[in-house]
């Protein structure tokens, strides 16, 4: 086994049948039992270079063995599903951004950010996924990108008449950002957002400390997010636009009746400024869930229109669980009815 390790060394994804009973004991390694029976196919074991894996091989009885490395993201390398990149500087990470552009949306394939980056080679950042008018022609990203708990500083977009703008342009459903913070400032039309300007996918346990400026559907993480997901983030940079406006989430939207978005364990600290649907966790709520969010900070609402709040601006779906300790600030609609309010604005859905 040692001298199938050593070849095994320099790829990134080999299966080799080892020729042996499924056994812990068949292997001659310094190999870590996780818990499972000696006997148990499904051992697992840990390594300094990889993760590795042992798996029944189809009516054989006997082990597989599996060995998954990462592959730095060089030029010239073509993610493909089931491998693993890393990201060590702003050259590789604007690489993926030209991949995914490209028309490889990355599908099965994660990266992995291995420290904190500061774009300063770029002076305007190329947002990761774009999106296309045609299902043909799927230029979003598909893949998942784990931060790492790391830093993306300097993170620079002034675009103010073109939409998607983030880190990430468009996020699609199979798609993840986990694990990431951001820094800098972003200026879009719409769909505009720290992290993400429009998510279909997950958006977890990131934070966003950038300014975001825009015109509708304006959010300190993500700008809108359609049938999507975004748990666990934290918004510190001011959010400004004059729609659909929120800390961090601008729209959170149903992709269809049976997916609805979902926010949920998110909060803001950040002022947040906007017209109509204005809100300190989601500008508006469209048949989805938000759920056990909280907001401390300012809410301002500039035009008169249907809901300035301080976890939802406007809602139609559910609001769960929330908590606003912030100030809100809204203007009287045409009626004279005033859709401020410390938690939703307005609200066609219901508040738990």
């Amino acid at each position: 086994m040692d001298a199938t390790l050593a070849a095994l060394s320099d790829a990134s994804r080999v299966g080799v049948d080892c020729g042996l009973p499924v056994s812990k004991t068949g292997f001659e390694v310094g190999w870590q039992n996780k818990g499972f029976a000696d006997d148990d196919p499904r051992i697992f074991l840990s390594s300094t270079q990889a993760y590795q894996r042992l798996l029944e091989s189809e009516n054989s009885g006997r082990v597989h063995f599996e060995y998954t490395a990462s592959v730095p993201l060089e030029e010239g390398v073509t993610p493909q599903r089931g491998k693993t990149y890393t990201i060590a500087d702003e050259t590789q990470l604007h690489r993926l951004a030209a991949i995914v552009n490209g028309g490889n949306a990355c599908e099965g394939a994660t990266f992995q950010l291995l420290n904190d980056i500061t774009l300063s080679e770029y002076a305007a950042w190329t947002p990761i996924g774009v999106e296309t008018t045609s299902i043909y022609d799927d230029k979003s990203f598909q893949g998942e990108f784990e931060g790492g708990g790391h830093t993306i500083g300097g993170l620079a977009i002034d675009r103010s008449s073109t939409d998607h703008q983030g880190l990430f342009g468009y996020v699609g459903a199979s798609g993840k950002v986990k694990d990431l913070t951001v820094d800098g400032s972003v200026t879009g039309k719409n769909y505009v957002g720290g992290v993400a300007g429009y998510n279909a996918g997950t958006v977890e346990h990131c934070v966003n400390q950038a300014a975001i400026s825009g015109n509708s559907l304006v959010g300190g993480l993500v700008g809108q997010a359609t049938g999507g997901k975004v748990a666990g983030c934290a918004n510190k940079g001011a959010v400004t636009g004059s729609g659909g406006v929120g800390g961090v989430v601008g729209q959170a939207d149903k992709e269809s009746p049976a997916l609805p978005g979902l926010v949920e364990n998110c909060s803001n600290t950040a002022a947040v400024t906007g017209g109509d649907q204005t809100g300190g966790v989601v500008g508006s709520n469209s048949f989805s869930t938000v759920r056990a969010c909280v907001n401390s900070g300012t809410v301002i609402g500039t035009a008169v229109g249907y809901g300035v709040g301080g976890v939802a601006g406007y809602s139609s779906g559910t609001v769960q669980n929330c908590f606003n300790s912030g100030p809100v600030t809204g203007r009287d609609h045409s009626n004279g009815e005033n859709f401020a309010g410390g938690v939703v604005g307005g609200s066609s859905g219901s508040v738990e």
